[in-house]
Order: structure tokens, then sequence, then C-alpha cells
């Protein structure tokens, strides 16, 4: 399946989502969970972007990865690429999430989260602080 998510506009949201890519534009304050085999694009008008793998979880997250055709072991999550028209960027677009700022969530969502999600980047998951956030979440799968 070849399966693209497009953020357009937005502002302050958390984006959760597993595609085959990523598309941001006009897009500030965001933070962005995913899992992609390819590389996230950033089109113009992205500031403070934070980038942070897949946090979500449920029984059969590893099953639906492989039928989907995604593999679990390639995510690109921290390997985004700005396109801009204007060659005059100001400041960074993006930063990686800061693991203090990393939660985890189960689908459906509990608290705390029980189930292990088998495709989180180990070092991230590894040094946040992870706890249960009440967020404005958007998910696609």
């Amino acid at each position: 399946t070849q399966r693209s998510v497009t953020v357009d506009s937005c502002v302050e949201c958390c984006i959760i989502t597993v595609c085959r890519r990523l598309i941001i534009r006009n897009c500030s304050m965001c933070s962005f969970y995913i899992m992609t085999p390819s590389t996230p694009i950033l089109l113009s008008g992205c500031d403070n972007i934070k980038f942070a793998p897949f946090n979500s979880s449920y029984p059969t997250i590893r099953e639906d990865a492989k039928t989907s055709g995604l593999s679990d072991t390639l995510n690109l999550w921290d390997k985004p690429i700005v396109v801009t028209q204007n060659q005059t960027v100001n400041g960074p677009q993006w930063t990686p999430m800061d693991p203090k700022q990393f939660s985890l969530i189960t689908v459906p969502v509990e608290a705390p989260s029980t189930i292990r999600n088998p495709i989180l980047a180990g070092d991230l998951i590894n040094r946040a602080n992870v706890r249960t956030k009440q967020k404005r979440f958007f998910f696609t799968l």
C-alpha cells in the first residue's frame, strides 16, 4: 500500500502516525511521533517542529506493520529533510524531541501504559522519563 500523510497549517498539534511518507507544510510548534521508512519532508512555512519515534502501542502492532509492508526496524523519524523555495532560512525548522517530553500511549488509551511497543527507538525511550500526558492527539494508521 502506498500511503502518504500530508499535514498542512497546524499550530500546537501533536500528530501520531505510521506512514510511508510524511509531508509537512505551514506548521508551527507541532510534535510528530512517527514511524516511516522514508525521510519526513518539511516544506515552506514550518518552524519549531519536534520529531520523536512512534509512541503508541496496541496488541497487534507488529502484525499490522508486517501486513502493511512497513518494516519495524527501519524508521527514519529523525532524518527529515527541509525543502524550501526561499534560500534564507531563519533558525532550525525542526529538532528531535527532548526525551523528558516523550510519552507513551496505549490504544485504547490506558494510564499507565502496560503494553510494550516493540518498534520504539530504544535509545530515546531508555532516556525518556516516560509518563502519561493528556494532549490533543491525532492518529493515523
